[in-house]
């Protein structure tokens, strides 16, 4: 279950491959809290299935008749958004929708879709039966004029709220994972939206500007070692809810790398010109931590000749040819070469945050 996500329900003429939408209810939700409704009826163009008009109460003429035809373009925004869908008996509805979609000739958006139904007999596996009615009971929810599509997506979302609850409260119990909302890393987003403000400002043309950015890029890890060790506190041990907590903490993880691999890059174009003036290496300590710079070789990313390259080589190993190198740069081979591998020589740059 997901507290930000796309939670939604339809009521159709029936459960045939041919039958239509005639009702449906999209809601958008961010940590639980309401932030966007799509409420539709449509005109399916045909009467509802006896069964179906008993259960949710519409008649064509009556109700219908006078409403639009569906148009998939209303969806297509939500179910392009990136967000996960949930649903109850998820693949009836996905499967509705999709048969919409083809009849107006338009594709069918890619998304994750997550079925309720299937985490409540997980969770609940002691109820009689899991239908939306006899959880929304379980959890002393009002079931009043359900199988209508707008009621039962609100009751849909408080009980996938429950459910959510209970499967930290079980992971809780067996792993000591405490429970964990995304929200809860708003203060990391909040320090990192800060700093890119800063970093994104930064060029190098002194030595002065190039401590600036040892200063922002020790910063950066300074927050990345807090908020691993945030994970660390969280995560006990890989389960299915862990490996979802560790995806929220990688999207911010990502950002810090590619934001200090930007800064790194200019940093180390700026070394290219020798502006310290002291040599291959040198090891600079500021108020946040130190930084070590060293040229380094390493095999280039083009121009490969595998006719010349030795047989214990060809496989490209790293380690083979990091050794290799190695070897020539302590017997005094300054310039180390492998036959058919061209050798690039960089700077790389070594920190460690206090």
């Amino acid at each position: 279950m997901r507290p930000t996500a796309i939670y939604i329900d339809t009521e159709t003429t029936g459960l045939k491959s041919h039958d239509r939408v005639c009702e449906l209810m999209l809601v958008c939700t961010k940590n639980w809290e309401i932030v966007e409704t799509h409420h539709a009826f449509y005109n399916p163009e045909m009467e509802l299935h006896p069964k179906a008009a008993e259960i949710n109460g519409l008649d064509w003429k009556r109700d219908l008749a006078d409403k639009p035809r569906f148009n998939p373009r209303d969806l297509i925004p939500f179910l392009t958004s990136g967000l996960p869908v949930v649903a109850y008996n998820a693949h009836f509805d996905r499967r509705m929708l999709e048969a919409e979609f083809r009849r107006a000739r338009v594709p069918f958006p890619k998304c994750e879709w997550i079925d309720a139904c299937k985490t409540a007999r997980e969770t609940l596996p002691g109820l009689d039966n899991h239908r939306l009615a006899t959880v929304a009971g379980y959890y002393d929810l009002d079931t009043e004029d359900m199988h209508k599509a707008d009621k039962d997506v609100l009751v849909l979302i408080d009980i996938c709220r429950h459910l959510y609850r209970d499967q930290f409260e079980e992971v809780e119990n067996k792993t000591g994972l405490m429970e964990f909302d995304p929200s809860h890393l708003e203060p990391f987003f909040v320090r990192l939206r800060q700093y890119i403000e800063l970093s994104r400002s930064l060029s190098i043309e002194t030595t002065g500007d190039a401590i600036k950015v040892d200063n922002v890029v020790n910063t950066y890890q300074a927050l990345r070692n807090s908020l691993e060790k945030r994970r660390k506190e969280i995560v006990e041990e890989p389960t299915r809810l862990a490996r979802k907590v560790n995806a929220e903490f990688k999207k911010i993880r990502d950002q810090i790398d590619q934001e200090k691999d930007r800064l790194d890059g200019i940093y180390c174009a700026y070394l290219d010109q020798d502006a310290f003036g002291q040599g291959s290496e040198i090891t600079i300590k500021t108020e946040y931590g130190s930084a070590k710079r060293e040229r380094v070789w390493r095999p280039a990313d083009d121009g490969l000749d595998y006719s010349k390259i030795p047989s214990k080589f060809l496989k490209l190993n790293d380690s083979a040819i990091k050794a290799e190198i190695k070897a020539q740069l302590a017997a005094g081979n300054d310039k180390p070469a492998i036959p058919g591998i061209p050798m690039v020589n960089e700077w790389k740059v070594s920190r460690r945050v206090k």
